[in-house]
């Protein structure tokens, strides 16, 4: 009896065991279907196309802006120093050899121009598959905006006021058609433009002004720029590619998937094979646990998003310091590591060579800066057509609302009003910038008088 009910006991206890073995193996293939099932339920977008969806190749830009990469001349080495040399130091040292520059950049010019106009534009490529798409054209863009910038430039050395702003408006559709497709390399170059408009702008002396119509286009162009719907769709498309694509590539691809799984990241180092978690444990299993945390930690960064700013800075760097935290999980081996979570740190920029570039704030701290220059740029031409009219500059932003702007802009880093200061006919307005206070992260248009 005793005996039969020790055995009964025995039995029951493994049952036990083997139960709760079962259901802890199984609680990661739960939670991400949990996961997932949610983002369904929230009305997430999941599929690229979603995302960006596709347009009439009649409205679509990129074949015109094909043919524009194609007629960008082979520029020489005095060219390159010519182009450094007024994007970036706002000088025209020799207006000859500009001239001829932009002569034998006419074509390429004309059809960037034409080619900004059309509502829509699809560059990016997406093949072989969603996580690995081609970016082709960043080099070629980025070369006709600096060739746009000569030519502004070039436009006010002879004196032509409105072929530049003719210029900083091409520029503007221009980034207006690159947010189309949110991926954070195109949120970056945008912000890169913004640059080269800001130093156009700001070459540009308040006397000379800028016409109603031209004003109130620039105006009608930024409003359109909507940087919190750019940084939201940017971090979906993110959770896409990171969180969802790559990993159902990882399963349909088990070779290269141990690959990942077994690598180690230490730094700027990757060890290939070093990982000895991917060797040991199932890797199905090890995917899982890792897609959970790449999901968990999107969700987290599109509800600060969808919140809005000004954002609590300081909330991303708790995050950061959990995802180290979570992700460095294990031992080290000499040259070897055991760290089951390795593969989302990959994802999580728990580390970066540029720290404001680095970590869960990456994107928003790009967002911010192209909301700074774009509210900024913003209070310009809204100046001139005060001036216009009343024959001075505002002197303060509230001057400016409601006829001119529909409300004072607010400084993306901290909430507040932009700084502006109207002093002898100069305009200074500016943004508290990355570190919140007064220092060279300042970001700042000077228009003179």
């Amino acid at each position: 009896m005793k005996r039969g009910l020790k055995a009964t006991l025995a039995v029951l206890l493994l049952v036990a065991v083997g139960w709760w073995l079962w259901r802890a193996w199984q609680a990661p293939y739960a939670a991400l279907a949990r996961e997932l099932q949610a983002l369904r339920e929230a009305g997430e977008l999941l599929r690229y196309e979603d995302i960006v969806p596709p347009v009439p190749p009649h409205l679509n830009a990129a074949p015109l802006y094909e043919k524009a990469f194609a007629a960008i001349p082979k520029l020489t080495r005095t060219e390159e120093e010519q182009i450094f040399a007024v994007t970036v130091y706002k000088q025209i040292r020799d207006p000859e050899q500009v001239r001829k520059l932009l002569a034998r950049s006419r074509s390429a010019l004309l059809l960037v121009k034409q080619a900004s106009r059309y509502p829509h534009l699809r560059l990016v490529r997406l093949a072989p598959d969603f996580f690995s798409p081609e970016f082709r054209h960043l080099s070629k863009m980025r070369t006709l905006a600096r060739l746009l910038s000569v030519e502004a430039m070039y436009h006010l050395h002879m004196g032509n006021t409105d072929g530049a702003w003719d210029n900083v408006a091409v520029l503007l559709r221009v980034m207006k058609q690159l947010s189309q497709e949110p991926f954070a390399v195109h949120v970056m170059n945008i912000c890169a433009l913004f640059t080269m408009v800001r130093n156009i702008v700001c070459a540009i002396p308040a006397r000379q002004g800028i016409t109603p119509s031209r004003a109130r286009e620039l105006l009608h162009i930024l409003g359109e720029l909507d940087g919190d719907r750019l940084l939201l769709q940017s971090l979906r498309l993110e959770r896409l590619e990171v969180g969802i694509s790559f990993f159902e590539w990882l399963r349909a691809n088990p070779k290269w998937a141990r690959e990942a799984a077994t690598m180690w990241i230490e730094g700027c180092v990757i060890s290939n094979g070093a990982n000895l978690a991917g060797w040991v444990l199932p890797l199905d299993r090890q995917l899982v646990v890792n897609q959970l945390i790449v999901l968990r930690y999107y969700r987290q960064l599109v509800q600060i998003a969808q919140k809005g700013e000004p954002y609590e800075w300081q909330v991303f760097e708790a995050m950061d310091e959990a995802a180290k935290r979570i992700t460095k999980q294990g031992v080290t081996f000499g040259s070897f590591v055991f760290r089951p979570l390795e593969m989302a740190g990959m994802f999580l920029r728990v580390e970066g060579l540029v720290p404001e570039y680095a970590g869960s704030g990456f994107l928003f701290h790009i967002t911010a800066k192209l909301k700074a220059h774009q509210r900024i740029l913003q209070v310009i031409p809204a100046a001139h057509l005060y001036r216009r009219e009343h024959g001075q500059f505002p002197n303060n932003l509230e001057a400016l609302v409601p006829r001119y702007l529909p409300a004072v802009p607010k400084d993306p880093f901290d909430g507040q009003p932009l700084r502006y200061r109207c002093e002898n006919g100069a305009l200074r307005i500016w943004s508290v910038g990355s570190d919140l206070k007064k220092s060279e992260k300042d970001i700042v248009w000077t228009i003179q008088p």
